[in-house]
This record gives structure tokens, C-alpha cells and sequence, in this order.
């Protein structure tokens, strides 16, 4: 008997993840309109709880907040794709005088590490920045394509979210199904909106520490990086690692001084280690008791299911699935073993 269930769901597991495969390009548009109503409404509790306790405006007050909080997200992202998009366009237009300056960092250091001329130079022949930028682009033009089919999703989602309640009561067979499927589904939403809440805000300090130490020296496209810092907290681990790196690498190689590479290392990677490594954790807690090994892991198969969407969404997605999986009694050890701690 436990055979059989280990072999249906095991059947079942590779059934989905052949789906997913498959028709990415239906359901991550529709995955990430769900990243943003979670977004959305996290914005809107903490507008809410403002007008509510704090003015003392009530009435209205849902409405309002909803309003202000589309507004945020949508000018939000509209001026992070136009940082985006105008840095690479500069970057385009100007990619032989940086192929040029990387080339000439690249030799220098070789020399000062006593590396043979030929060895650097067969490295800088395989650079090759104008595929790498081709790549961007290709990139960007995905996920612009995919922005008005993501917008109608978000949109109906919002208009549907008042008969959520009326679908769980009508597809629960007994009064105690629907407690358990409305507690289900309250305890997923409240645990993603937290997470989501605090990683948002965490990203933007980041981004704007980091935007100031960049700004201080003079680092070209600053904002960029800066946005690109936001963007990439999202992704654990490696995210903050990758976005990191680029920038403190451009400080070296734009100045050819020292002084300015360790401010902007001091304010980026100070703003990594103490945001990301001391206030997020005590404010983030157990919100989503997921173990390190298996974001690790998720950050993994997610990334190569979906590219660099599917590491964004990877930490909320193993968030979820943990969740549903600690509501099944035969599937509640999974649960445990996907958990920090054990506990569910």
C-alpha cells in the first residue's frame, strides 16, 4: 500500500513538473501576476492599518489603500524598466570603450600577477560582450512581452479575491473541510505577504545603501546597479553575491585607485552583511521555516525550470508548497522534512 502511494505520487510529481515545463509560457506570466498580488495586498494591510489607527479614516479606507498601492507598484516598475532599459542602451552604444577598459584592468592585473602575456590574452579573445549584452536584451524583451498579459491577470485576480470565500465554502463538502482549506489558504497568504513585505523593504535599503556608497565616488550607472542590488535580494544566497560582485568589479576598473573600490565594497557588501545577515533575519523570523538546504536546492531546480524568474519565485513557491503539503496527513512527514525545525 505505501508503495503505491509512494509510486502515485512520485507519477504525479513528474506529471507537474512536466506541465510547468512545458507551458511556461502560460502559467509564469500567471505565477508572477500572484507574486505581485501578494505584493499588492501586503501594501495595502500596512496603507489600511495607517488610515485606520493612525488618521483615524475608516471609511473609504480599503479603497484608498488598494488605489495607493497599485500605484506604487506600477510606477515602481515601470521606473526600474526604464533604469533597465536606458543603461543598456548606453551600454550598447558605448560597448567598445568598455570592452576596452575591461581588456586593459585584465592585462595590468595579469602583469602585476606575473601571468604570461599570452594566457591574459587569450582570455580577453574569449570575452565577448556584445553576446552577453544580446543576451540581456533578449531577456528584458521577454519579460516586457509577458507585462500586459502579467497586468490582466493581476487585475482579475484583484476582482475575483471578494468570491474566494464563496469557492471554498461551495467546494468543501463539510463545514470542517472548509475551516481547514480557509486556514489552509489564510496561514499561505499571511506567511508570503509577511515574507514578501519585509524582503521588499530589505531590498530597498539595500539598494539605496548601496546607491549611496556608488554615488559617493562617482561610479557610472549607478542607478542601475543599484536597482540591479533591489532586484537580485530577491534570490537567496547567490542573488546578493551576483549583484555584488559586478559593481565592486566596475569601481576597480573605472578608477584604477584603490580609494574608491573600498567605499563602494565597504557600503555594498556592509549593507549585505548587516541588513541581510542581522536586521532581516530577526524581523523576517520563522515566518516561512523553510531549511537552507532546500532553498538551496529549490533555488536550483526552479532556476533551471524557469530561468531567472524561477529564482525569484522559488522561496515563495517552497513556502507554499510546504504549507499544502503539512495540511495532508499523508504527506506531512514531506512537509516536516522540507521545514527548518521539524515543526509545521
Amino acid at each position: 500500500m505505501e508503495k503505491s502511494k509512494f509510486t502515485s505520487y512520485l507519477f504525479n510529481t513528474i506529471l507537474i513538473i512536466s506541465f510547468l515545463a512545458i507551458a511556461r509560457d502560460i502559467v509564469l506570466p500567471f505565477i508572477i501576476a500572484i507574486f505581485f498580488w501578494f505584493l499588492i495586498n501586503a501594501m495595502k494591510g500596512s496603507f489600511k492599518h495607517f488610515f485606520d489607527n493612525i488618521i483615524g479614516l475608516k471609511r473609504g479606507s480599503g479603497f484608498i489603500s488598494l488605489i495607493l498601492s497599485l500605484f506604487i507598484v506600477s510606477y515602481g516598475v515601470y521606473e526600474i524598466g526604464n533604469i533597465i532599459g536606458s543603461n543598456i542602451i548606453s551600454a550598447s552604444q558605448n560597448i567598445s570603450s568598455i570592452e576596452g577598459e575591461v581588456k586593459m584592468f585584465i592585462n595590468k592585473t595579469a602583469a602585476a600577477l606575473h601571468v604570461s602575456p599570452e594566457s591574459a590574452q587569450n582570455f580577453v579573445k574569449g570575452l565577448n560582450f556584445k553576446a552577453v549584452l544580446a543576451n540581456l536584451l533578449s531577456s528584458i524583451t521577454s519579460i516586457l512581452r509577458n507585462a500586459g498579459l502579467v497586468a490582466i491577470y493581476v487585475l482579475f485576480i484583484l476582482l475575483e479575491e471578494k468570491s474566494f470565500h464563496k469557492k471554498i465554502k461551495a467546494i468543501s463538502s463539510t463545514e470542517a473541510k472548509r475551516k481547514k482549506l480557509e486556514k489552509t489558504m489564510q496561514n499561505i497568504n499571511l506567511k508570503i505577504r509577511k515574507w514578501l513585505g519585509i524582503k521588499t523593504v530589505m531590498s530597498i535599503a539595500t539598494g539605496v545603501v548601496s546607491y549611496i556608497g556608488m554615488s559617493i565616488v562617482g561610479l557610472n550607472n549607478a542607478e542601475f546597479w543599484a536597482v540591479l542590488i533591489f532586484l537580485l535580494n530577491y534570490i537567496p544566497t547567490f542573488g546578493s553575491i551576483v549583484s555584488s560582485i559586478f559593481p565592486i568589479l566596475m569601481a576597480l576598473i573605472q578608477f584604477h585607485t584603490l580609494t574608491p573600490f573600498i567605499i563602494v565594497t565597504t557600503f555594498i557588501v556592509g549593507a549585505q552583511i548587516i541588513i541581510g545577515n542581522v536586521i532581516d533575519p530577526k524581523l523576517m523570523g520563522k515566518s516561512l521555516n523553510l531549511s537552507p538546504v532546500v532553498i538551496l536546492l529549490s533555488l536550483a531546480a526552479w532556476g533551471s525550470l524557469w530561468g531567472i524568474a524561477g529564482m525569484f519565485l522559488c522561496v515563495p513557491l517552497m513556502a507554499i508548497v510546504m504549507l499544502i503539503l503539512s495540511e495532508i496527513e499523508g504527506t506531512k512527514n514531506v512537509a516536516r522534512l522540507l521545514s527548518q525545525d521539524g515543526e509545521i
